[in-house]
This record gives C-alpha cells, structure tokens and sequence, in this order.
C-alpha cells in the first residue's frame, strides 16, 4: 500500500510532550511578568495600546471570544460595545484569570 497521507501522532510522542512542556513555560513566564506587563505595555507603545483595544472593540458584535485574555484589558473594552452580547475570556494561566476575576 504504502505511507499514509498524514502520520497518526500519539499521545505519547515525544513532539506531543515537548509542546505541552513548552506550554508549561509559557505558563510560567507569563505569571512571572504579569504584575508589570500592563505598565511595560503602556510604555512601549506609547499609549497606543489602549487606542488599538478601543477600535477592535468597537468592530465586534454577537459573542466574542478573547483568546488568551491575560488580565482581560481587551475583554473589558469590547464588554462596553453594546452591539456585543457576550465576551468570554480565555488564558493559559490560572494565577492571571485569578488577578482578571478581582478587577
């Protein structure tokens, strides 16, 4: 017959672990920064960050998914458009949801 089309990767493949493994520190450098991140961003951007987050926001309608959320700064903009009916906020990270709930 010969080779399949694609390869059936299993759980146990090595690439499989080291992608979760490579997740893991993402996690984790995340939650290490994510005390300054907003404040390194502001800076960085010159205060732009804030302008950009206004004008996605107000392009969006229906239910809307913020993937990797962080500490929800998007999120809370787009909660303010009233033409968006729900956002749901989505992150890696329990330490940043955890900080995202107490704003």
């Amino acid at each position: 017959m010969g080779e399949p089309l694609m390869p059936i990767i299993s759980i146990k493949d090595f690439k499989y672990n080291k992608m979760l493994f490579s997740m893991e520190k993402v996690k984790k450098r995340f939650e290490r920064i994510s005390f300054i991140y907003d404040v390194v961003n502001l800076i960085f951007s010159f205060g732009l960050d804030h302008y950009s987050r206004y004008m996605v926001s107000k392009k969006l309608r229906g239910v809307v998914l913020d993937q990797g959320t962080g500490k929800g700064e998007l999120s809370f903009y787009i909660s303010k458009n009233r033409k968006v009916k729900k956002v749901v906020g989505l992150d890696i990270s329990e330490y940043v949801k955890k900080e995202n709930k107490e704003k």
